[in-house]
């Protein structure tokens, strides 16, 4: 066999595969015929575009008939497009196409679906009080978690969490170690630049690759704090108020207590605490967290007091506050 001969048969091969392909998808008028969706897997509440595509016929000149969830919402002629909002997590939607075509044939195809999401959430290892209501800020050289929390259904069930796929990346590098099947929780350092800010992003899909979603959120990184607070010998810190001047008459005496803010937290305290009223240094007491002022009668003035405080394992993590006390 010649090479004109050879390249006129492996043609006819292609040619033959292309028709016997087309015809066979030309007898299943459902397999043929797709329903798309742009995104491909819709959240809850969002703005879906469906598209009807066919190998078998002509979509825009054939007369189409949406139906979803049981109610025709799109006729006419090549009416291949269908926009519509999602409803809430858990929900199915359910979308048939009736296709005829120009020459009396009918042409399906049907698309079904159950609303899923996840949600990102993270949260720092750092220093608050007990009696804080806000949320532990992460800053520079501190643990930050992430955790996905997956609402995936099929056939009326959830989809466990060793079934989905997470692929991980922080500030657009990939975190291989990280990443796999189960793997719905990530921890990592924050920068050492102040005031950084972190995207975390999440792919999630499951084995079949139906599901395909991505996230991201913004971490931005704060500054260490250090409140004070009035520390009363039977009841213990009063929170309610953060001071930085108090009026008090000579003779009586006060407590202070500092309270680091945003501080890295280890297993063991690894914060350093120095007192100084003017520019004089006090020594560290046994409990350096809390400074006692002893005023003396007949003595008026307003001395300030400065707290410094600073993390033992990273010299970034360091916050100052004055207090003035006026004796009257």
């Amino acid at each position: 066999m010649n090479r004109f001969t050879l390249s006129l048969f492996i043609t006819f091969i292609f040619a033959l595969s292309a028709f016997l392909w087309h015809a066979s998808y030309a007898q299943q008028g459902v397999d043929a015929t797709l329903i798309t969706l742009e995104p491909a897997s819709p959240g809850p509440n969002q703005q879906v575009t469906a598209r009807l595509t066919s190998f078998s016929f002509d979509v825009d000149r054939s007369h189409l008939t949406w139906t979803r969830n049981g109610s025709v919402v799109l006729s006419g002629i090549g009416a291949k497009i269908l926009r519509f909002s999602t409803q809430d997590v858990g929900r199915t939607e359910s979308l048939h196409v009736v296709a005829r075509t120009t020459d009396g044939k009918e042409f399906r195809a049907a698309k079904e679906f159950v609303i899923g999401d996840f949600d990102l959430l993270w949260s720092a290892q750092t220093t608050i009080p007990p009696e804080y209501r806000g949320k532990a800020l992460p800053t520079t050289s501190s643990l930050i978690t992430v955790s996905a929390y997956p609402q995936f259904f099929t056939g009326g069930n959830k989809i466990q969490n060793g079934s989905l796929i997470y692929e991980w990346s922080i500030d657009g590098k990939r975190e291989g170690s990280a990443s796999g099947a189960g793997k719905q929780t990530i921890r990592f350092q924050a920068s050492l630049a102040p005031r950084a800010i972190h995207t975390v992003a999440l792919k999630l899909s499951n084995l079949q690759k139906s599901i395909n979603i991505e996230k991201a959120i913004l971490i931005g990184l704060t500054t260490p704090e250090v409140l004070l607070y009035e520390e009363r010998p039977l009841e213990g810190p009063h929170f309610a108020e953060a001071l930085t001047k108090r009026n008090i008459i000579a003779g009586r005496t006060i407590y202070l207590r500092a309270v680091p803010y945003f501080f890295s937290r280890d297993e063991r305290p690894q914060i350093d605490y120095l007192w100084s009223v003017g520019n004089e240094e006090v020594a560290k007491d046994a409990t350096p967290n809390i400074f006692e002022i002893e005023t003396i009668a007949g003595n008026k003035g307003s001395p300030v007091i400065t707290i410094f405080i600073k993390h033992l394992k990273d010299v970034l993590q360091r916050a100052k506050a004055t207090f003035t006390l006026n004796v009257q």
